[in-house]
């Protein structure tokens, strides 16, 4: 028969994944002394965690539903090394990017990533901060380069969101859930067989969270609140005892609104006061961020209709409405089918993945956080108006085959290839309401700000071998070979760029097993993120503006040393990890516990940059600017430098009585920029530069800051998770209470290491009441009301200053505590 296949992240190729983690399972319903062994996937058989050099993290539907993991920030914050950004200061799940032991990208744009997301071990492209839970079996979290394995854009890690399977029998749940915060969620899900030869499973969210009922922008529009509408549906066919197939198909439909992100109400926090290169005046905070987080008075600033000021008889009418947001929310709709087969071919096994999916998402915001009357001077917006759309579309398409010898011999072996294509397109529009409304043959030509565009092709052929020295000793090595194909095109210019690059990423991995409950394994990995081209320096109009910028005209001097080549092009960034660890199963089983010590160095790190490049050359000397904003900025992926990254990372479960367990994870790492140029603190600090830019080096003016800490890296985060469960007398009902506190350490918010966020503390409690077929639930998330913001940015707050530049920082709120019941009902 088809052995037992989970067509997990865990896949065909993971014989040699060296590991960090045990995988840990919650206490289950029945009372038990000791903890369930945790099997795993990992190389396409079960086997004991213990026994594979893995490093992973698995959370089972349980866990997901004990511990009220709702959101990726909540699973983020369960798992050790795990890191999550909520919206890179956009504040919505579009915008939401992963990290894994501090790499992390400061870039939403979903093809720039540093982990990759996977649904049954097939990679997912489009944003993964709205992945649904109610469908998931487990999740699998890996740490450190995973491209040997899976192949691009696994640079940091991957996260594999694993389909729960077909019941035996006929089985369904129901369940409803009510917050404070205005949430309503409804889910359901049926499964069972269809014959002797097919199971089935349906699940289906729908979720509507109005959240803080102040987050309310000046003219009324309702901001941070999310909705979701979700199903999914999979087939699993048994046609013969030697062949084993799943069909999945999903559809995802969600709305934000656009995040609550404001400007603080007083500025006097910013402590940090200098005079720039230039004789003006600068402010920002040195320090820890501790400002007044209010609400401005009035509601959150914006103003959405930007021709509300003007007569429709106004000549100026239609170009200020065509800078209005139409639709103030974050759009996704995704369609996704995918399937695997497999054939038991002898004692061996040969599988096939196939997946289609398309994404169209778009933010439409105005983005300038303020509800200041829109300035027109001489038929030209002026620079208090900075609404933003940004419509996207990504089209997937992958297979891959794989070949995995029987598991019973000294030397196991996986051998396979993969190809991978996709076509991503963002064009970033100011004006997008022109084109909405066919505004065009009054304005003329509407052309996008600026264009993120890939046509990529990805293929990779790898191999996997395991030798058995003895009963104690494994050897694993893996490598694979690559070939990235890349176009990008400026769908203004209709400039095309082609980059082709090839690489090999190994793994060396070793696993002792010391006795029957403790192993402890070593590996060496390389990772690497694809090469790539910046269109927008192909623009005439930044051609035009560097150059001027670059020289100086009759209105100001060069303020740049740069030319519009010099960042054109970007090269590969590679990953290189040594890794030590511990795996134990302790105190007759109700002890699971890891540890990993590792060191990883990130040479030309690809970060995005505003780069900006005006100043007093662009006066016309008429009160009006020779180049409008848009076209003396762009945002451009630049290899920044090098950085080296030292950690220790751990995790425990502890059964300690039938009826009381307790988990805990820890990260503790210390990091520094090795060889690292800081453009942030020359472009937005004005800080006279260390060094120049020149065409064909990868750096712009830039301020050395070798030995800083990298952004949004704590140097300590850890959760503790009591549980304790008890039967009610003889009623057949059980009493369970569950507290999660999980804290985020202090993190530079810039490389100049100035400003820091602090520690955030969640904590989440839940009381429970249930027997085999009921459950009430009464659960409070934030319980503390943490207040420090999800995140922090700093820009001109033109409600202040109306005819010249006040900085001022700005934060995205978080969440506050949100008390609510949820009720579900298995049959």
């Amino acid at each position: 028969m088809v052995k037992h296949l989970s067509c997990g992240l865990s896949g065909l190729t993971m014989i040699a994944l060296t590991g960090v983690f045990f995988a840990t399972a919650p206490t289950p319903a029945g009372a038990q002394d000791s903890l369930e062994e945790v099997i795993v996937t990992a190389r396409k058989r079960e086997e004991s965690l213990l026994e594979v050099p893995v490093s992973i993290t698995v959370m089972n539907r349980d866990l997901i539903k004990d511990a009220a993991i709702l959101s990726q920030e909540d699973l983020f914050q369960m798992t050790p090394g795990l890191t999550y950004d909520d919206g890179n200061n956009f504040g919505d799940r579009n915008a939401g990017a992963p990290g894994i032991r501090g790499i992390q990208s400061l870039e939403i744009a979903s093809t720039r990533q540093k982990a990759t997301s996977f649904l049954d071990g097939m990679p997912m492209n489009g944003q993964a901060g709205s992945l649904q839970f109610v469908d998931v079996g487990r999740i699998e979290v890996f740490r450190g380069p995973q491209s040997a394995a899976f192949g691009r854009a696994t640079f940091a890690g991957a996260i594999n969101y694993v389909s729960r399977d077909p019941t035996k029998e006929f089985e369904g749940y129901v369940n409803a859930n009510y917050s404070d915060q205005d949430r309503e969620q409804y889910q359901g899900g049926i499964s069972g067989p269809i014959g002797d030869k097919v199971g089935y499973t349906l699940d289906a969210n729908y979720e509507n969270v109005r959240g803080n009922s102040d987050w309310v922008s000046t003219d009324g529009v309702d901001l941070g609140q999310n909705k979701t509408e979700y199903i999914s549906g999979k087939l699993k066919f048994n046609p013969t005892k030697n062949i084993e197939a799943e069909l999945r198909y999903m559809h995802l439909e969600t709305e934000d609104g656009n995040g609550a992100s404001h400007f603080i109400i007083d500025p006097s926090c910013m402590n940090y006061n200098y005079t720039d290169q230039q004789g003006r005046p600068q402010s920002y905070m040195k320090g820890e961020f501790d400002c007044n987080t209010s609400l401005p008075n009035g509601g959150i600033q914006r103003n959405h209709d930007t021709a509300a000021t003007f007569d429709p008889n106004d000549p100026n009418y239609l170009l200020a409405l065509s800078y209005a947001v139409l639709d103030p929310e974050v759009t996704l709709e995704r369609d996704r089918i995918q399937g695997s087969i497999s054939f038991d071919i002898g004692d061996s096994l040969l599988q096939v993945n196939a997946y289609h999916s398309e994404d169209e998402a778009q933010r439409w915001q105005d983005a300038d956080r303020s509800d200041t009357a829109l300035l027109v001077n001489m038929g030209m917006v002026g620079m208090n108006s900075n609404t933003m759309a940004d419509p996207n579309s990504i089209e997937e398409n992958y297979i891959e085959a794989r070949w995995v010898s029987p598991d019973d011999q000294k030397l196991r072996w996986v051998v396979g290839a993969s190809y991978y294509d996709y076509d991503f397109l963002t064009n970033i529009y100011a004006q997008y309401a022109g084109i909405v409304l066919g505004l065009e043959d009054d304005l003329g030509t509407i052309n996008p700000l600026q264009i993120f565009s890939e046509d990529a092709s990805n293929l990779g052929i790898f191999a996997n071998l395991t030798y058995a020295v003895n009963d104690q000793m494994t050897l694993s090595f893996e490598g694979r070979y690559q070939i990235d194909d890349i176009d990008n095109v400026n769908s203004r210019t209709g400039d095309s760029f082609n980059n082709k690059t090839t690489s090999f990423q190994p793994r060396l991995a070793i696993n002792y097993l010391i006795n029957d409950n403790v192993s402890v394994y070593g590996q060496f990995s390389i990772g690497n993120n694809p090469a790539g081209v910046n269109v927008n320096f192909t623009n005439p109009e930044a051609i035009s503006s560097i150059a001027i910028a670059n020289t100086g005209n009759a209105f100001g001097p060069a303020v740049i040393t740069y030319d519009h080549e010099t960042f054109l092009n970007f090269e590969e960034e590679e990953l290189t990890n040594f890794e030590v660890g511990v795996k134990a199963t302790l105190a007759d089983g109700r002890v699971n516990l890891a540890a990993a010590l590792y060191f990883m160095e990130w040479e030309d790190m690809v970060q995005p940059y505003n780069l900006n490049w005006t100043g007093d050359w662009n006066d016309n000397g008429m009160g009006g600017t020779l180049y409008p904003p848009p076209f003396t900025m762009s945002r451009s992926f630049i290899n920044q430098g090098t950085a080296e990254f030292f950690g220790l990372e751990g995790e425990i479960m502890w059964q300690a009585t039938d009826k009381f367990s307790l988990r805990g994870t820890f990260a503790i790492q210390e990091a520094e920029y090795t060889d690292f140029c800081s453009i942030w603190a020359v472009d937005t600090l004005n800080l006279p530069p260390d060094r120049l830019a020149s065409t064909g080096e990868a750096v712009s003016d830039c301020v050395i800051v070798d030995g800083n800490t990298p952004v949004r890296q704590p140097k300590l985060s850890f959760s503790v998770s009591p549980a304790y469960r008890v039967p009610l007398a003889d009623s057949g009902w059980d009493l369970a209470t569950r507290l999660d506190w999980r804290r985020s350490g202090s993190n530079y918010l810039d490389d100049y290491n100035l400003m820091k966020l602090p520690n955030t503390d969640i904590v989440n409690l839940s009381m429970t009441v249930q027997n085999d077929r009921l459950a009430f639930r009464l659960y409070a998330n934030n319980l503390l009301d943490e207040s420090v913001p999800s995140a922090v940015g700093y820009g001109t707050d033109w409600n202040q200053a109306i005819n010249g530049s006040v900085d001022n920082l700005y934060i995205v709120p978080r969440r506050p505590k949100e008390i609510g019941v949820r009720i579900q009902v298995d049959f």
